[in-house]
């Protein structure tokens, strides 16, 4: 049974003031809120209404990455904007409020997460993840994650995607002492957290569930895939391993020795649908090697081949 407390309720807003004295200028500290029971249709009709709104303070962008849960507790992430770091999370304090008159959930958490020595224990969960990211005058951030999870690499990419609408703090670099300011960061977070919920807060008629379709008649999202010969990759930034700004291009003949995941299709700046893929962990010689996601980029759609479903080798 989910506890209903409301956003707008003393206590709510006590733990709020608490969390933010004590931690809104700690860079080691999150202060976050996760929407939950989210389905496909309110995922999309949130990303939408966040596309729309043209004030944001940095770019919008898009991280694809992956994150391995090992059975110690050590997240080993890939591909994010800090690299191929482990992780140890630690929950300092939850609140489960609803964020809307219709009692949609949300959890309201402040949490702790440092870096760890590289960690091979056996793997407990692997995450895949596209997650748009939104920031508010550097100080709070829209995440919209879809995910995909399972027991191992390969069962990841075939399990149906879930989706992770969350609200997090940022602004520690701007921190200011005082009731004052503490006070407009409550009453900002909790407007943030309410507008999200009101979206999330039913599902739409006859959707809810629904699995995103396959990008095209052949090919799915997860699937293995091989190049046209000759075919040169548009290299997008990949935020983690930092490539060097004049590698904007894989060289064809580079590109027929790596194994691509194909990850959708996307509209190029002219709307022509191109091919996004990214590389699956690969050795090219005995002193090169490149981790999962390392490189990621667009060819033409047409240039793409099956090779096989879904990780199935």
């Amino acid at each position: 049974m989910f506890a209903a407390k409301s956003l707008e309720v003393d206590e709510t807003r006590a733990k709020l003031h608490s969390w933010f004295s004590r931690h809104g200028g700690s860079g080691e500290v999150e202060i976050e809120a996760r929407v939950r029971e989210v389905d496909l249709a309110k995922f999309e009709e949130l990303l939408r209404r966040l596309h729309t709104n043209k004030a944001w303070s940095v770019k919008p962008t898009i991280i694809r990455s992956a994150d391995i849960i090992r059975q110690s507790g050590i997240r080993e992430s890939q591909g994010g904007p800090e690299g191929h770091v482990f992780l140890r999370k630690e929950r300092l304090d939850v609140l489960d409020v609803h964020g809307t008159d219709t009692h949609h959930p949300v959890r309201l958490q402040a949490s702790s997460e440092k870096r760890v020595a590289p960690d091979h224990t056996p793997i407990s969960c692997v995450r895949h993840k596209q997650r748009h990211t939104f920031i508010h005058k550097n100080m709070f951030k829209f995440e919209l994650t879809e995910v995909k999870q399972g027991p191992s690499w390969e069962a990841a990419f075939v399990e149906d995607s879930e989706y992770e609408i969350e609200i997090e703090y940022c602004g520690q670099k701007i921190f200011k002492e005082g009731a004052d300011y503490v006070r407009y960061l409550i009453d900002s977070f909790i407007g943030k957290v309410k507008d999200a919920a009101r979206v999330a807060q039913a599902p739409t008629p006859g959707v809810a569930g629904r699995k995103r379709p396959r990008d095209d008649g052949t090919l799915g999202c997860g699937d293995v895939v091989t190049l046209d010969v000759g075919t040169v990759v548009e290299l997008e930034p990949v935020m983690g391993y930092k490539r060097p700004p004049q590698d904007e291009r894989l060289p064809a003949d580079v590109a027929q020795r790596v194994l691509w995941v194909f990850s959708g299709l996307e509209p190029d700046a002219n709307g022509v649908e191109r091919a996004h893929i990214m590389s699956l962990p690969c050795q090219m010689s005995e002193t090169e090697s490149y981790p999962l996601f390392h490189f990621s980029g667009h060819v033409p759609k047409a240039a793409v081949k099956r090779r096989a479903a879904n990780f199935d080798l």
